[in-house]
């Protein structure tokens, strides 16, 4: 006789619900078996939204009582098309503005009426549905169905192929004026996220300003972009002036920090220019010293090709930095290249790059990870070390021999961290 569901063991249904999510498209429909079923597929299905700007007003109608179950809110603002001819256009530009202006001025007022608890990931994502191949629907839930992830820049690579945009004005276009003072506080939010994805530029005042709008923020998650064709000029510029303003709005409660700026390999010819030398020196001295005095207040920090991993260290020495509360460091070198390791002196420099890191690892009491690491196009590796298992690790491409000066450094820091000293 076959039996039914309630005969089976309680940790077997609950194997079933839980591989639901990974069967099939519409998946979510299950949830009309029965209450049980209901009940532990809206934990998946609401964990992570995704929402249209044109579609925000039914939010709160979807969600209502659910809301303790929404972890990640992802908003998809849809800008206008752009001119046909793909240039950049400042009454465009101001036309693109005030769309996003209003779609954020829309998600915080949604946004402050939620009940505060828990961890909540707001995610912001700006496209013209005409530039990428594939429209998401309006209000699309995580039932492994939605195929729009495209237009977000939300493939399985989380890279957007730069080869399908019809235009690059968008990208060019950036947020000036959202209105920042009227916008109600979010207490909800712990995570904030803009990735590189997102269509549109966020000036250094405007991504604060949204900083201090969110007084429960724990993590900040911020993909800027490297030199884009007539703004290369005022890269350095923005980049020191956002860094410099993170330094005096980050509140206590921010505890993570990571910053990914695209190195712009991709860019095909026509709109965007790699940013090669601009400043570097200054880039050293004013954004490294940023970043550096910001690590010391973070538990986590994770940063790529805003600055070179050495200069970051070079520039924590002369403080006698000790950094009570860090306990993940991932930072990216482009001294980590196989062209590096061809010349004379290449393995001693790369070498050295490993052993600078070691002696700052010394006044990081709480570390529990440290990441150097490279990637372009045909090769990556990392570099890497790992608390618990007391150990460095070299994984790439190409391979490095660890020189014994290297695992002296690193013998020092296991030991330092196996007494557990947390004061130093």
């Amino acid at each position: 006789m076959v039996q039914g569901w309630n005969s089976l063991p309680p940790e077997i249904r609950l194997m079933i619900l839980r591989l639901l999510p990974h069967t099939e498209p519409g998946w979510a429909a299950n949830a009309s078996v029965c209450s049980q079923w209901q009940a532990e597929i809206e934990k998946q299905n609401f964990r992570q939204l995704k929402v249209r700007s044109s579609r925000l007003g039914e939010l709160e109608d979807m969600v209502r009582h659910r809301r303790p179950l929404v972890k990640h809110l992802w908003l998809g603002i849809e800008l206008p098309s752009s001119s046909p001819s793909g240039s950049f256009l400042w009454s465009q530009d101001d036309r693109d503005n005030r769309v996003f202006k209003a779609a954020i001025k829309e998600l915080f007022e949604i946004l402050s009426r939620w009940d505060v608890g828990g961890e909540l990931t707001l995610e912001l994502s700006a496209a013209e549905p005409s530039n990428v191949r594939g429209i998401p629907r309006s209000i699309a839930r995580r039932d492994g169905g939605d195929k729009g992830d495209a237009l977000w820049g939300r493939r399985q690579s989380q890279f957007i192929d730069v080869s399908e945009l019809q235009s690059y004005s968008s990208y060019t276009g950036g947020c000036r004026d959202l209105g920042i003072a009227s916008l109600p506080p979010v207490h909800a939010v712990t995570r904030f996220v803009v990735r590189q994805q997102c269509h549109r530029l966020f000036r250094p005042r405007i991504l604060c300003g949204l900083v201090t709008k969110l007084p429960r923020l724990e993590s900040l998650v911020h993909g800027p972009w490297q030199g884009l064709g007539f703004m290369q000029d005022a890269q350095f510029f923005s980049d020191y002036h956002m860094v410099s303003l993170l330094k005096n709005h980050l509140s206590e409660s921010i505890k993570t920090v990571s910053v990914f700026e695209d190195k712009a390999e991709a860019y095909p010819p026509w709109g965007f220019h790699r940013h090669v030398s601009f400043n570097k020196s200054q880039r050293l001295i004013r954004i490294t010293w940023e970043f550096s005095v910001i690590s010391i207040h973070l538990g986590h920090l994770s940063v790529a090709f805003m600055i070179e991993a050495d200069n970051f260290f070079a520039a924590c020495q002369p403080l006698v930095h000790v950094w009570y509360l860090l306990e993940t460091l991932a930072l990216a070198s482009e001294t980590l290249t196989s062209e590096t390791l061809a010349y004379d002196d290449g393995l001693a420099v790369i070498s050295k790059l490993f052993r600078r890191a070691a002696r700052n690892a010394l006044s990081m009491p709480k570390l529990r990870s440290l990441v150097l690491w490279n990637g372009s196009a045909g090769e990556a590796c990392k570099f890497s070390y790992d608390r618990k298992s007391a150990s460095i690790t070299w994984e790439g491409t190409w391979d490095v021999p660890l020189e014994d000066a290297v695992i002296v450094c690193w013998e020092r820091v296991v030991q330092k961290h196996r007494n557990g000293r947390e004061s130093l």
